[in-house]
């Protein structure tokens, strides 16, 4: 069981990002701890993984890893066909979980940022 709860809405995903001094957010929320994220992103950006809130196995979404794709000209449809929707993912299916950065990404799908870039 969580310590703790977030109540989080798209602006106070949004307000996290832009703001240095906010508390950092949980790396993937589920549908059940951040409904209105989901409302506002999509289940199209979101990808099988576990919550990092509430532990628990669903779908779930890296929304600073989404918002980077956006800042990046890369569209909805072309990162769920083409990228991780993740940055923590399992390298064989199961356990354990290995974290990409964002710098690891783009250069592993540079192809992919370099089509959205033209």
């Amino acid at each position: 069981m969580p310590l703790f709860t977030y109540t989080l809405s798209p602006s106070d995903v949004h307000q996290a990002i832009e703001n240095e001094t906010q508390p950092p957010l949980p790396s993937q929320v589920c549908d059940a701890c951040a409904p209105g994220v989901f409302q506002h992103y999509g289940y199209l950006v979101a990808d099988q993984g576990w919550c990092s809130q509430c532990h628990g196995r669903g779908e779930c979404l890296d929304v600073a890893l989404i918002e980077y794709y956006r800042q990046c000209g890369i569209d909805d449809e072309t990162i769920n066909d083409n990228l991780p929707r993740k940055r923590w993912n399992s390298l064989d299916g199961g356990h354990p979980y290995a974290y990409q950065s964002l710098g690891e990404i783009k250069k592993q799908y540079q192809h992919v940022f370099q089509s959205a870039s033209i």
